[in-house]
């Protein structure tokens, strides 16, 4: 993504012990310091300990590092990255090492002599884009899996008579997209749960799916609701948070569909009486 198009700057990340090859570094982005911001850690175990989510949008990383060498040093990083763009600096160029360091998680590979304020921010962009493209890739084949599991259906009773309504977004469309909306902002809810250890927004799903089952909602629909919930989500998010909407979403989902199954099965409208406030 091209930093003139963000209205925040991009968040870098440097690992490099060598103090002179960070201040170089900190030189080529003078004249664009208004668009970046640089944190500088010197070893792996620092690197790790600043990978808060959110906080960063890409990762400059040097292979040797006091606590970590060599490729060892791009897995280990790109293990506790939670998604995010690895660039690895490096001091030679050496195709055999660029290849191997992109298998191991990177995104690209560039010598520290060729950084220059321009060539540094084309190379953070790109990764960051690449990065992204991987991201919806990953996005796309899970609401792929999302959308097969809906045409596939299920062989309850009470799935075979939904089957044969209208979807919900053509019966009830005004009432669709308010229940989309919720549902968007319930999933920034539960990821949030998941990340920061938040209480789970439990009342507030159960509720939702009753409003889902008053409307005669079914797994399909449901399903409906979740990817265009999780399209909407990801336009504009950063690779990360694309990545998390894939990967934890589907939690959420599943968590959704059993309350849904419940709402039926049971015959209790969930999130509407004092059981639904339970953990």
């Amino acid at each position: 993504m091209s930093s003139s198009l963000r209205s925040t700057p991009i968040r870098i990340l440097l690992v490099e012990d060598n103090p002179a090859d960070a201040d170089l570094l900190r030189e080529a982005l003078l004249d664009f310091r208004s668009q970046f911001e640089l944190d500088h850690v010197g070893t792996l175990q620092g690197a790790v300990a600043a990978l808060a989510p959110g906080r960063h949008d890409v990762i400059l990383l040097d292979l040797g590092l006091p606590d970590a060498t060599g490729l060892d040093t791009v897995r280990r990083v790109h293990a506790a990255a939670g998604g995010l763009p690895i660039v690895v600096l490096t001091g030679d160029e050496d195709d055999v090492l660029a290849l191997a360091c992109i298998t191991a998680g990177a995104q690209d590979l560039v010598t520290k002599a060729s950084l220059r304020g321009v060539t540094l921010r084309r190379v953070v962009g790109y990764a960051m884009s690449r990065q992204r493209e991987q991201d919806m890739h990953t996005l796309e084949q899970t609401l792929a899996r999302y959308q097969s599991l809906s045409s596939s259906g299920v062989r309850s009773g009470v799935t075979r008579q939904i089957a044969g309504a209208a979807p919900v977004r053509e019966r009830e469309p005004s009432r669709f997209r308010e229940i989309e909306v919720a549902y968007r902002a319930l999933l920034d809810d539960y990821l949030e749960h998941l990340v920061v250890r938040r209480p789970k927004p439990r009342p507030d799903m159960e509720a939702l799916v009753t409003r889902m089952g008053d409307l005669g909602a079914g797994p399909r629909d449901l399903i409906d609701v979740h990817v265009l919930a999780m399209e909407r989500a990801v336009v504009g998010a950063s690779p990360a948070r694309a990545n998390a909407y894939s990967l934890d979403g589907r939690l959420f989902a599943l968590e959704m569909m059993g309350y849904l199954v419940d709402y039926y099965r049971v015959g209790v409208r969930r999130g509407a009486g004092p059981e639904a406030s339970k953990p």
